[in-house]
């Protein structure tokens, strides 16, 4: 290879790279956007028999994960389980009566709010009531998004 063709070779893919860098972003304007998914405002995520007091159940709320708590009082608590650092699962934790997010020590107490570590505000609570087939349905509270 010559130094004249070598360099029509450069430039032909100098040339290619940019033509990528100019209709990359057309394309992603000019793209139609994904569909939303249907986010369900109730959802059954247990019966009321099913826990007893201390106890948790993880549950999905659309994409999202979610945790389900009955306190030593036996009322019924319910977060979306991403932390609000870096939005890593958390995890209740019965025997020290909190709720943890492993990836950097964060706390929450099981009212959902930040006690310790870099979480920079509380976790996301959802609404949770009992239906009159004994069912625990939990629900994103009006003006939350998903």
């Amino acid at each position: 290879m010559n130094r004249r063709s070598f360099l029509k070779w450069l430039a032909g893919g100098l040339t290619a790279l940019w033509g990528v860098g100019v209709l990359y972003p057309v394309y992603r304007y000019l793209k139609r956007p994904e569909v939303a998914e249907k986010i369900e405002t109730d959802i059954v995520v247990a019966s009321a028999n099913e826990l007893s007091p201390g106890q948790s159940k993880r549950f999905k709320f659309g994409k999202k994960p979610g945790l389900l708590i009955r306190d030593q009082d036996g009322n019924y608590h319910a977060y979306d389980s991403t932390c609000t650092h870096l939005a890593c699962i958390v995890q209740h934790r019965p025997d020290q009566g909190d709720i943890f997010c492993g990836c950097h020590n964060g706390r929450y107490d099981l009212k959902g709010n930040n006690v310790g570590g870099p979480p920079p505000r509380p976790l996301t609570k959802l609404s949770v009531s009992v239906n009159a087939a004994g069912e625990i349905v939990v629900s994103r509270p009006e003006g939350v998004a998903s």
